[in-house]
């Protein structure tokens, strides 16, 4: 039986055949792959899933236009409760055995039209990307721990590697399409008690601190490849320790209550002092280029940051005198 193909599918196969097209809401606009089209003149309806050129006359269904593309039966794209994660280019053998992912399709994150979207309208470099071996999965079921675990599967995840002592140690599961929660999921059996890209830190220099991944992108990118962060401001006691004696750390911080909570919790572990940086109404993920420049070369000491912070000098005090009656 075939199953139904999604915009996901559409997306994958137009990107994988190199043909142009356009996404006009209700179907796709397309150069027609079948003749020399100049402009495009075709169209992929997503009803319907219908292919049709209307100048030369071209008419298939969705798995008939996939077989002339792909010179392969739809039936042979993969069933989800059927089809296992093969060996290849994807997730390395000892990948798949560490993260126990036993049935549904893993791809490169370029061949996820919508997971690389996400990217792309993120900002995250190719170079990242390919540093951290992102990859994607519409559908993936792992193995159970114990028979009585429940089934877990993850639907339009991206699946970042989380490596330590260059070995597979956890996996983050970022929802890629926005509306899912919670928006990073982990394995059972992983944990998360490392810093992130924890094997290329530098803690004898200056090391910038963030509290998730899609924050961290655009500075190791950009601005400094010794960057990490911690998949939230909980931090466990294998980050503290690894953290605490960075003597110049700066803490990049998201401008929300979380954020700024987080800088009273590092102040109780940290042996050093540390700066604080902030870009405002944002996090370092959400800021340009510039701003988060600004934001690094204008940090300012914890201590700074929490007295203007809590705005303690803004409050009017009463003296010892007036509170007795004095």
């Amino acid at each position: 039986m075939l199953r139904q193909p999604s915009e996901t599918d559409a997306r994958e196969l137009l990107l994988e055949s190199g043909i142009r097209f356009r996404d006009m809401g209700e179907y796709f606009s397309l150069a027609c792959p079948f003749h020399s089209d100049r402009h495009p003149s075709a169209a992929l309806y997503k009803d319907r899933w219908l292919f049709k050129c209307f100048s030369c006359g071209i008419s298939y269904s969705f798995p008939k236009f996939y077989e002339a593309l792909k010179g392969k039966l739809w039936d042979e794209h993969g069933a989800f409760s059927m089809v296992p994660v093969p060996a290849g280019d994807t997730l390395a053998d000892s990948y798949r055995e560490t993260f126990a992912i036993e049935e549904g399709r893993v791809t490169s994150v370029y061949d996820n039209a919508k997971a690389l979207d996400y990217c792309r309208s993120r900002g995250v470099s190719d170079e990242f990307m390919r540093f951290f071996e992102f990859q994607a999965s519409d559908l993936c079921k792992f193995k159970k721990a114990d028979k009585d675990d429940p089934v877990s599967i993850w639907r339009d995840r991206l699946l970042i590697p989380i490596n330590l002592e260059g070995k597979p140690y956890s996996l983050e599961g970022r929802d890629y399409t926005r509306g899912q929660k919670p928006k990073c999921l982990y394995p059972k059996r992983c944990k998360t008690d490392i810093c992130f890209n924890q094997d290329n830190l530098d803690r004898s220099g200056t090391l910038i601190v963030c509290e998730g991944i899609m924050d961290i992108h655009k500075i190791w990118s950009s601005a400094d490849k010794n960057v990490t962060c911690t998949f939230g401001v909980s931090l466990s006691d294998g980050q503290k320790e690894f953290l605490c004696g960075v003597q110049n750390l700066v803490l990049f911080i998201d401008d929300d209550p979380a954020g700024h909570g987080s800088v009273s919790a590092f102040e109780k572990f940290m042996k050093y002092d540390f700066k604080v940086a902030v870009v405002p109404g944002t996090d370092p993920g959400g800021a340009s280029i510039d701003r988060i420049y600004n934001a690094l070369a204008n940090a300012v000491s914890w201590a700074d940051f929490l007295v203007d912070d809590t705005k303690l000098f803004d409050k009017p005090v009463k003296s010892a005198f007036s509170l007795s009656g004095l």
